[in-house]
C-alpha cells in the first residue's frame, strides 16, 4: 500500500473512532484496507486521500463505509442458554406483572436475535399485546434485511424434526428462503442506533431485559463507558441484561452483578440482585429445538415445548444442509454441543473424535471440532479443521467468517482479504 492509501487508511480508523466508537483493530487491517479501496473505487473518488476528505465531511458516505466493515454472522437462538432463561424470565415477569414485558436486542444485526425473543415469547404462551422487542443496529443495511424477514437455510442450525417444527409455525418456506409469518412481526419494532452515540435510544423509557451480546467487544475504552452508561438507563431497576461469554467481565468491572446459577452471562443492577427470581435460578430444558452451531463456547439450543407435529409439504423446503454430506448421528451430536456449552470442551472434543471416527463426512462436526480447538487456544489445529469444513462444503459462511478473524489474529492481511470476499460472496444477497 502506497504512503498516500496508508494516510488514508489511518484517517479512515481515527473517523471510525470518534464518530462511531469502534476500535478500529476489531475489524482487521486488511478489512479496513478492502473496505477502502472498494468506497475509493464505488464512489469515484480520485485518490484515497480525496476520499477521505469526502468522508470526514459525508455523513452518508460515513455510513456506507460503515455498511461495507459489519459482517452479519448470526442465527436464530444463537447462543442458547440465554434464550431459556430469558423465557423463564419472561413467563415469571408476566405471571407476577402487569403491563408490557419491554425487551431491547442491541446490535440486533439481521434480525434473528429478535425474532428468536419474540418466538421463545410466544412459544411460553405470551401474547403480543403482553410484550413489545425492539431491535436497535448501526446498520441500516442490516435492519432492512430484518424488516424483509426472509431468511436463507443456514440462518436455522438443526435439520432435526423439533426444529422444523418450531421453524414451520413461525416461518412459510417461499423459494429458496424462509419467510417470518405475519402473526409473528407483532409486538417487534427496529430502529437505527449505535450504543457507542451519546444519544442512543436517548427518549425511550427502560426495558425489562436487554440482550447486548458481541458488541461491546468492538468499542474502545471512551466508546464503552459511553455503552455502558446507556445500559444502566436503558435497563430497568429489576431487569436482566444479557452478555456473550466473551464480554462477561466487562459488565462486571462496570457495575452489574452477575446472577450466577445456570446462566452465568445474565446480569442485574446491583442494587436488584437480593431477590433473584426463582425463575433465572432453575431454569429446565423441556422438549423440542432450534440449534446453533456455536461459536466460541458452544451453547445449546432454546427451550421450545413443541405440539404435536403437523404435517408439512417437505418437497417445498429448501435444503438446509449440502448433499454431499452425511447428516451426523444427532442425539451424539446434540450431546457434543451440550457439552461444549457447558464449558466441558474436552468431552466435546472427544464426542466430535467418535463421530468423525465413524465415518462421518459431516461438516457441521468438523465446523463444531472446529470452534471448540479454537476455544481451548488451538489456533493453528483450528485452522486446519476449519479449511476441512470448506473442502466439505465451500460455501460455509460461519467457516469462512472464523477463518477470516484467525488470519486477521496471525496478521495474515491476505489470506484475511481472500476469507472475507468469499464470505460476502456467499452471504445472504439482501446482507451484501
Amino acid at each position: 500500500m502506497s504512503g498516500s492509501a496508508n494516510d488514508a487508511l489511518s484517517e479512515v480508523r481515527r473517523l471510525l473512532r470518534e464518530r462511531a466508537g469502534i476500535e478500529p483493530d476489531s475489524f482487521g487491517q486488511a478489512s479496513l484496507a478492502h473496505a477502502l479501496r472498494d468506497r475509493v473505487s464505488r464512489s469515484g473518488a480520485e485518490s484515497p486521500d480525496a476520499y477521505v476528505r469526502r468522508l470526514g465531511l459525508d455523513a452518508v458516505e460515513f455510513q456506507a463505509m460503515l455498511e461495507d466493515l459489519v459482517v452479519p454472522e448470526t442465527w436464530f437462538f444463537r447462543d442458547g442458554l440465554a434464550f431459556r432463561q430469558f423465557s423463564s424470565f419472561a413467563k415469571s415477569w408476566t405471571s407476577s406483572q402487569s403491563g408490557t414485558l419491554r425487551v431491547l436486542s442491541v446490535a440486533c444485526s439481521t434480525g434473528e436475535e429478535v425474532y428468536s425473543l419474540a418466538i421463545m415469547l410466544r412459544e411460553a404462551g405470551i401474547s403480543p399485546d403482553r410484550y413489545s422487542v425492539l431491535g436497535a443496529d448501526i446498520s441500516q443495511r442490516s435492519l432492512e434485511f430484518a424488516g424483509r424477514g426472509a431468511y436463507p437455510g443456514r440462518s436455522f442450525r438443526d435439520s432435526s424434526e423439533s426444529q422444523q417444527a418450531v421453524r414451520d409455525r413461525w416461518f412459510r418456506c417461499e423459494a429458496e428462503s424462509w419467510q417470518v409469518r405475519d402473526e409473528l412481526r407483532e409486538g417487534i419494532a427496529f430502529t437505527r442506533g449505535n450504543l457507542a452515540s451519546p444519544e442512543f435510544l436517548a427518549a425511550v423509557p427502560p426495558f425489562h431485559v436487554v440482550f447486548c451480546r458481541n458488541v461491546m467487544i468492538y468499542f474502545h475504552d471512551r466508546a464503552r463507558r459511553i455503552a455502558v452508561g446507556h445500559l444502566h438507563r436503558l435497563l430497568s431497576s429489576d431487569g436482566t441484561l444479557f452478555s456473550a461469554p466473551a464480554e462477561a467481565r466487562i459488565f462486571q468491572d462496570a457495575g452489574f452483578q452477575g446472577l450466577g446459577g445456570e446462566c452465568p452471562f445474565a446480569f442485574r443492577h446491583r442494587s436488584a440482585t437480593a431477590e433473584e427470581p426463582r425463575a433465572v435460578e432453575s431454569a429446565k430444558r423441556p422438549p423440542g429445538a432450534l440449534r446453533p452451531s456455536p461459536k466460541l463456547a458452544a451453547l445449546p439450543a432454546p427451550a421450545i415445548a413443541s405440539p404435536a407435529p403437523r404435517e408439512s409439504k417437505s418437497a417445498s423446503r429448501p435444503a438446509t444442509a449440502s448433499p454431499e454430506t452425511a447428516d451426523p448421528p444427532a442425539s451424539l451430536l446434540e450431546t457434543a454441543r451440550r457439552e461444549a456449552d457447558n464449558g466441558r470442551l474436552d468431552e466435546a472434543n472427544s464426542l466430535c473424535d467418535q463421530l468423525l471416527a465413524k465415518g462421518s463426512t459431516s461438516a457441521e462436526i468438523w465446523f463444531l471440532k472446529g470452534l471448540v480447538r479454537q476455544a481451548q487456544g488451538q489456533w493453528n489445529e483450528a485452522q486446519r479443521i476449519l479449511e476441512k469444513v470448506l473442502y466439505l462444503e465451500p460455501k460455509h459462511y460461519e467457516a469462512l467468517v472464523q477463518l477470516m478473524r484467525l488470519a486477521e489474529r496471525s496478521g495474515d492481511d491476505r489470506a484475511a482479504a481472500n476469507y472475507r470476499r468469499r464470505a460476502q460472496q456467499v452471504a445472504p444477497r439482501e446482507a451484501k
